[in-house]
């Protein structure tokens, strides 16, 4: 013991002090930085993942924008494609509409026409029975002037009764 210290005791009590310091460093600080690296790794882990998520998410994003934008452009393309039809459409219908409509007014032209010549064959019939009586008429009169009257008379009575 020199000058009233203990050696024996400082000793002991560092190597008390020693004993507690491992004991605390192999139980606590030990787990709690092994606890501590595995609770960030987890963290990284789910970082990464959440990362590789969002740039999944993003590509498919992406893909589908481009998708909608192609899909934009092929009904544009198709509304485009049925308007033409429906104008090439509209076309031949007029096209035919008038066509038939030609042919109608064609055939119409051809029934009156026809009507005509029946109508003037019917009326020259008329004419030439009229004529017919009148001569016979003039030829079996004694007297030509009365036969003239006679046939202007009757001329007159078939024409305010509606035959020409």
């Amino acid at each position: 013991m020199i000058l009233g210290i203990d050696f024996m005791q400082i000793f002991l009590h560092l190597f008390n002090i020693i004993i507690l310091f491992g004991g605390l460093y192999y139980l606590v600080y030990k787990p709690v930085t092994a606890f501590m690296d595995k609770r960030d790794a987890k963290y990284k882990d789910m970082n990464d993942k959440w990362e590789q998520n969002l740039r999944d998410a993003e590509d498919l994003r992406d893909k589908y924008e481009k998708a909608l934008k192609g899909a934009d452009d092929e009904i544009a393309a198709k509304k485009a494609e049925a308007e033409a039809e429906i104008a090439e459409l509209k076309k031949s219908e007029t096209e035919a509409a008038r066509a038939e409509a030609a042919k109608i007014i064609e055939d119409a032209k051809a029934e009156g026409e026809r009507r005509k010549a029946g109508i003037v064959d019917g009326a020259k019939g008329d004419i030439t029975r009229m004529i017919e009586e009148a001569a016979r008429k003039i030829m079996d009169s004694d007297d030509n002037a009365s036969a003239f009257d006679s046939f202007l008379n009757e001329t007159e009575k078939q024409s305010a009764g509606g035959k020409v």
